[in-house]
């Protein structure tokens, strides 16, 4: 079913997600938002009632209702049984990935190529500026130690040679 816009008040959370959002991450997300717009729909099964119970983007809407103040959500709409609802939201939250370290400080060597200052890549990632450093350093240590003068220092050494 394509998205629908949906009033706040005919929208509530179900009793079964295990995802918690830290209060920094709530705050980068309602960044994104307001920057980006609302690019994903809450998803959500709609109840014999003509409510709709989030299965995924609890957060989303707790940003876009309380913090931004949007009465009118968009919704995409699934229909499966209460097991079924279940197991998506997990999927949901646990399928989105995770940033790993090395990838990141290439993005960070990447918004510096394109004319970003570590100042504005942290404002811009919701990231303290020592940890943009600590990510350009990752990638800088990750090169230097590719490099063959590092790589065949650590090669076995024969019991002849010690």
């Amino acid at each position: 079913m394509d998205p629908q816009l949906v009033h706040k008040e005919d929208i509530e959370a179900n009793d079964y997600n295990p995802n918690r959002v830290p209060d920094p991450e709530l705050r980068g997300l309602e960044k994104s938002i307001r920057s980006n717009g609302m690019t994903m729909p809450i998803v959500t099964f709609k109840r014999d009632d003509e409510t709709y119970e989030i299965v995924d983007g609890f957060h989303r809407y707790l940003v876009l209702t309380e913090w931004i103040g949007e009465d009118w959500i968009p919704v995409s709409v699934i229909d499966k049984p209460l097991g079924e609802r279940m197991m998506a939201t997990v999927e949901h939250n646990a399928f989105r990935g995770d940033h790993k370290t090395e990838l990141m400080g290439s993005l960070v060597e990447s918004l510096e190529e394109e004319g970003f200052t570590p100042e504005e890549i942290a404002e811009e990632l919701e990231k303290e500026k020592e940890e943009i450093i600590r990510l350009k350093q990752v990638v800088g240590a990750a090169d230097e130690m590719a490099a063959d003068q590092y790589g065949q220092s650590w090669g076995v050494q024969d019991d002849d040679e010690s």
